[in-house]
C-alpha cells in the first residue's frame, strides 16, 4: 500500500512533529512517502528507514506546485493511493487533488478557536472555509470528542477520533525515574510563547508559590510574546525564578527533571508536550477546554484541570508536592494514546479503504 503524508514544512512545533511520528509508525506497513510543500530545512533521520521524501519549495508559484504535486502522484499509477494532509496549506493543495487520489484530512486542532487567537475575527472566515473543503475529503480524522462535534457542526461530516501521540523510542531515553528531593520545586512551561498559549500567567503564580516555599518556573518556547516576559520577569523580580529558555531542540533534559507541566492554553486540540510529559513520569495541570478532560483524569492520577485561573496557583503548588513526594517516577499516559494502539487504528483505517469501505 502506497501513502503520501502531506505536510507544509519541516519544523518542530506539534503538527509536524505529530506527522513524523506517524511517519515512524507506519513506515514498515506500508510504502510512505513525505512531500514538504515549502521551507528550506531538510529531514535527515529518515534516511535509514527507505521512505522517500521530496521538497517542493523551488516551486514559488502554487500553480506550479500544484502540478509537481499532481505530477508525483500520477507517476504511483495507484488507483488506492493514500493522501494524509496535516495543516491549512496541506489540506488546501489535497482538496484539489481529490479526483485522482484518496485524501485524508488530519484536523490537529479547534481550528475556530486557534484561528482567531491567530488572525483576529478573520480567523472565523478561515476556519469556516477550512471545515467547508475537507467536507469532500474521503476521510477526516480528530483526536477527541469535541473535534468531532466540530467538524460534524461545521463539515456536515463524521469523523474518525484518533488520539494524539508521540514518538515513545525517542522519549524513551530520557526518562528519569529517581527524583530529587532536595532541589527547589521545577514548573515546565513547553509551547509558543503566543496569547493563545497564555504564559504570561504564570508569572503570578510563581511569584506566590516563591512565598510558601522555593520554585522554579522554565519556560521552553519562542514567539511573539518572548520580549514581553523577559520585561514582566525583570519588572517582577523574578530573574532567579524563572528562565526563559527559547526555543529548544532537545527540550527533554529539562522537561524530564520537572516536577510538573502547566499548560494554562486557551485551546488545545490534544497537547503533544502534556503527552511527552506525561510519559516521561511529570503530571500536568491544563485547562479545562476541548479534549484536555480526556486525558487528564483523578482515574489516571496524571494531573488536574482547571476551569477559573484564580485556581492555577493552588493547583500548581498542591500537584508540585504531590509529584515530588513519590518515591519514583513512572509513565502516566494513559493507554489509548499509547503508539501501539494508535498504530492499529491507523492501520485499521488503510484497510477499509483497501476494501473500499469509505
Amino acid at each position: 500500500m502506497n501513502v503520501i503524508l502531506l505536510l507544509p514544512k519541516y519544523e518542530k512545533t506539534g503538527p509536524i512533529k505529530g506527522g513524523l511520528a506517524l511517519a515512524k509508525l507506519i513506515y514498515r506497513e506500508v510504502n510512505l512517502t513525505i512531500i514538504f510543500l515549502k521551507g528550506k530545512r531538510k529531514l535527515n533521520n529518515f534516511k535509514d528507514k527507505n521512505i522517500k521524501v521530496y521538497y517542493l519549495n523551488k516551486f514559488k508559484n502554487p500553480i506550479n506546485k500544484y502540478f509537481e504535486l499532481k505530477k508525483l502522484i500520477l507517476n504511483f499509477n495507484d488507483k488506492n493511493l493514500i493522501l494524509i494532509s496535516m495543516c491549512f496549506s496541506a489540506d488546501l493543495f489535497a482538496f484539489f487533488l481529490k479526483n485522482i487520489v484518496i485524501n485524508i484530512s488530519s484536523i490537529r486542532g479547534n481550528l475556530i478557536k486557534n484561528y482567531y487567537y491567530t488572525y483576529n475575527w478573520r480567523g472565523y472566515f478561515l476556519a469556516i472555509f477550512h471545515y467547508t473543503i475537507i467536507r469532500f475529503f474521503n476521510k477526516i480524522l480528530v483526536m477527541n470528542i469535541p473535534m468531532n462535534r466540530q467538524v460534524k457542526i461545521f463539515s456536515s461530516r463524521n469523523s474518525n477520533i484518533i488520539p494524539n501521540f508521540i514518538d515513545e523510542e525517542k522519549l524513551s531515553q530520557y526518562f528519569i525515574p529517581n527524583i530529587d528531593h532536595n532541589s527547589p520545586l521545577n514548573f515546565t512551561f513547553l509551547g509558543p510563547l503566543i496569547e493563545r498559549k497564555n504564559p504570561l500567567i504564570l508569572l503570578k503564580s510563581i511569584k506566590d508559590i516563591n512565598k510558601e516555599l522555593d520554585a522554579r518556573l522554565h519556560i521552553i518556547g519562542d514567539g511573539y510574546l518572548y520580549k514581553e516576559l523577559q520585561i514582566s520577569i525583570r519588572q517582577m523580580n523574578l530573574e532567579n525564578k524563572v528562565y526563559l529558555h527559547g526555543f529548544l531542540d532537545d527540550p527533554y533534559k529539562l522537561l524530564s527533571k520537572s516536577d510538573l507541566l502547566v499548560i494554562p492554553s486557551f485551546s488545545e486540540g490534544t497537547s503533544r508536550a502534556a503527552l511527552e510529559a506525561l510519559y516521561l513520569g511529570v503530571p500536568s495541570i491544563m485547562r479545562k477546554v476541548d479534549g484536555n478532560d480526556e486525558l487528564i483524569k483523578d482515574v489516571y492520577n496524571n494531573g488536574k484541570l482547571f476551569s477559573s485561573e484564580k485556581e492555577i496557583t493552588k493547583l500548581m503548588l498542591l500537584e508540585a508536592k504531590k509529584s515530588r513526594s513519590r518515591k519514583i517516577r513512572k509513565n502516566l499516559l494513559p493507554d489509548k494514546y499509547r503508539s501501539k494502539n494508535i498504530k492499529k487504528l491507523y492501520l485499521n483505517i488503510f484497510k477499509q479503504i483497501t476494501n473500499n469501505d469509505l
